[in-house]
């Protein structure tokens, strides 16, 4: 699925990416579902996190075209401000 980098990189600025709830949103609006902290923070508003059938490429997605899996400054502040 994920073979072509320019088609991935092309899906970045789009709203094509499912929710848990069915909502479609861009990739770098949602959060990993399966990390704790996020979990915590977003205290059960599941339209802030990738449906569970994309889970598998979420490392991809990740380092391709910003999808938040992991702690970093830019995702610490948001949950701080969420909070």
């Amino acid at each position: 699925m994920f073979n072509n980098d320019m088609i991935i990189r092309g899906l970045e600025d789009k709203r094509c990416f499912p929710t848990i709830m069915g909502k479609i949103k861009k990739i770098s609006n949602l959060y990993d579902h399966e990390n704790i902290v996020f979990r915590s923070v977003f205290n059960g508003n599941l339209d802030m996190f990738l449906s569970h059938d994309l889970s598998e490429y979420k490392n991809v997605l990740s380092s391709m075209i910003g999808f938040k899996n992991g702690i970093n400054q830019e995702t610490f502040i948001k949950c701080a401000m969420k909070v």
